[in-house]
């Protein structure tokens, strides 16, 4: 997962996606570390649930839910 405002934007199959939603639940599937506060990346993985929709899962984290943005996050070069 890579973006600049704290998980709010995902690059993903070559295309910004951004956050819709936050899912209950999905702490649990992923095992490990929960992310820093500190880190700009955050390891997990993420599903692509249809052609508009992709879930990101990652230690110690809900669910986040994505769709795909027409725009680039703010700061991005």
């Amino acid at each position: 997962m890579r973006g600049p405002t704290g998980g709010k934007w995902l690059r993903f199959g070559g295309r910004w996606w951004v956050l819709d939603s936050v899912l209950p639940g999905g702490a649990e599937q992923v095992k490990g570390e929960p992310p820093s506060h500190d880190s700009q990346v955050l390891p997990g993985y993420v599903t692509l649930i249809g052609p508009d929709t992709a879930d990101f899962d990652a230690a110690g984290m809900h669910t986040m839910q994505y769709v795909p943005s027409e725009k680039e996050p703010p700061g991005c070069a």
